[in-house]
């Protein structure tokens, strides 16, 4: 009986996901004694008798009394947040704070921020790219970037944070429930016995005891390998359990707040509700939707003959043009998600496109939980998925595809064809000219090449618009080809030994001698402005590439495109 009551605690502590306050809430039991059970347990391994193991645990209840006063009681776990809220604050403004107060009064300044943010700037320039000097305008662009990031620390200060005010900014107390999350990591207050408000030395010791005994099934005074790997088999069990449960609760759909702004079609009984849920794994296309400097990829999903309606659910994990092509007419509706717009606009769409399906038959997810991508099958975010669509749409998906690659999908059969040829690719320069380079290395990181879109035939929650460009190294090539750019210094990568290394190069300059010329890819990795250009799509971020100004040519309009290169 005495292993029956240990393993029930274990299984209520086991399925919660919230640890010994949850076990509080719905177990007789005290916490304290699941919490010491695993902790002797971990000890098991290496104290095997009884009188050891409680010699084992003293300093550990020695380092729980704080105010040294004998007992651990409510007092000392109030010291312990208080000392660890010190931790913190110095921590924070030792990180975020002090590096700034260039002259030492004590008070940070926007003016210092600034300074320090100018040094890093240059010193980031010039570690990518040393062998050219930046304009003032891309020194100045991201000395702006590393200010605001410095800044974010200070919830939105700007002028001058005085050392009290970094201190207050970097108390963990201002975090809800912080302290009482912290608290329940300390030696549990339910294992005082007695009523007198602190846990003494005796009822601690009792408790490794009671522990010890659970595990102890002989009741020998000592605990062998058969009775170690019995407990460690029941924990396993009870775990198992509440991963089990912890996932029943995933499954729930989103809360009514999240999901206030989804409005969804309902389903009818009689139609067939398929759900497909696409990553990376697709082709490019020439087409941006929406202001985003990103190109949106291409799904080719097509339908099978048959007389039942199919109502499609499709999610990317990026902006996505969906083509719908085959027996169109069975389908009743097209319902689109979309991947949250950015980080700094978390409850926002990314733009996404149909293309096969009439206007009034689509609809677009308003929030990116509505209808939100999934990765696999195995993952707890399609049972959650699958529940918030019968919440919104009154319906599951009968049948479900999980990060459909390059190829066409059938449906309703769900199957792949990765020999099928994508339509309307476009032929793609091989002619040895500028860009040669640029157009080899594209080609092999998009083995697929680019498929064309008519924008016009783009059913979309933004606007669809076709560059002059192709994107990303592409859009490069072309514009090596067209003279509007020239290479300004190179990256060379080669294999040596097992390793891939790539460093910059001067132009002219010869590769290393020991390999030949055909083990050695050369590529440009900072470009010389010739004449006023729009930057190709897909180059925003820290993959640059860099742009050199040249005196008398305008900048390149690089849209809305948040880093300047």
């Amino acid at each position: 009986m005495r292993g029956l009551a240990f393993a029930v605690l274990i299984g209520v502590a086991a399925v919660s996901g919230d640890g010994p306050k949850a076990v509080a809430e719905t177990s007789s039991e005290r916490i304290g004694d699941y919490w010491v059970w695993q902790k002797v347990f971990r000890h098991a391994g290496r104290t095997k008798t009884e009188p050891e193991m409680v010699e084992a645990f003293a300093p550990f209840f020695t380092k729980a009394e704080m105010d040294g006063v004998p007992g651990i009681s409510e007092q000392d776990h109030d010291l312990r947040v208080q000392q660890q809220s010190v931790r913190q604050r110095t921590n924070f403004v030792t990180r975020h704070w002090f590096p700034y107060d260039l002259n030492s009064d004590l008070v940070v300044t926007r003016e210092e921020i600034d300074l320090v943010a100018r040094s890093r700037a240059f010193k980031s320039f010039a570690q990518k790219s040393p062998l050219v000097m930046p304009t003032q305008e891309q020194l100045s662009q991201i000395q702006s970037e590393i200010a605001a990031e410095i800044l974010k620390y200070f919830k939105g200060a700007t002028d001058e944070i005085s050392i009290k005010d970094a201190n207050a900014m970097g108390d963990p107390n201002s975090q809800p429930d912080w302290a009482e999350s912290l608290k329940r990591s300390f030696v549990p207050l339910d294992l005082d016995l007695d009523g007198d408000g602190m846990v003494s030395r005796a009822e601690f010791d009792a408790s490794v005891r009671r522990a010890f005994a659970d595990i102890d099934r002989d009741a020998d005074g000592e605990i062998d390998d058969k009775e170690l790997t019995g407990a460690r088999e029941r924990l396993h069990t009870m775990q198992m359990a509440g991963r089990k449960k912890a996932q029943g609760q995933k499954s729930k759909p989103m809360s009514g707040r999240q999901l206030a702004n989804c409005r969804l079609p309902e389903i009818a009984p009689e139609q067939e509700f398929l759900f497909v849920s696409a990553g990376t794994g697709t082709v490019l296309t020439n087409v941006v939707l929406d202001d985003q400097e990103e190109t949106a990829r291409y799904k080719h999903l097509t339908i099978e003959p048959g007389r039942k309606k199919l109502v499609l659910a499709l999610a990317g994990s990026r902006a996505l043009i969906w083509r719908i092509s085959g027996a169109t007419e069975r389908v009743a509706h097209v319902i689109v998600g979309s991947p949250p717009r950015s980080k700094r606009d978390p409850d926002n769409v990314k733009a996404a496109g149909v293309i096969g399906i009439e206007p009034g038959k689509v609809t677009f997810a308003q929030a990116p939980y509505c209808v939100s991508y999934v990765a696999s099958a195995e993952k707890a975010q399609e049972k959650q998925l699958a529940a918030t669509l019968q919440q919104l749409a009154g319906r599951e998906p009968g049948h479900s595809s999980f990060d459909a690659g390059a190829g066409t999908l059938a449906l309703p059969s769900m199957q792949l064809d990765k020999t099928q040829d994508t339509e309307n690719l476009l032929n793609l320069p091989d002619n040895g000219g500028a860009g040669a380079l640029m157009w080899a290395r594209f080609k092999g990181e998009n083995p697929m090449g680019v498929v064309d879109v008519d924008p016009a035939t783009v059913v979309t929650n933004g606007n669809a618009d076709r560059r002059d460009l192709l994107p990303g190294e592409a859009g490069l090539a072309q514009l090596l080809d067209q003279g509007a750019i020239e290479p300004a210094a190179y990256n060379v990568s080669y294999l040596l030994g097992n390793s891939r290394v790539t460093r910059g190069m001067k132009p002219g300059s010869a590769g290393p001698a020991f390999l030949s010329d055909r083990e050695i890819i050369w590529f440009p990795s900072h470009y010389r402005v010739l004449k006023k250009f729009r930057m190709p799509a897909d180059l925003c971020g820290l993959g640059g590439p860099y742009f050199v100004k040249t005196p008398g040519v305008p900048e390149p309009d690089r849209g809305t495109c948040p880093q300047e290169r």
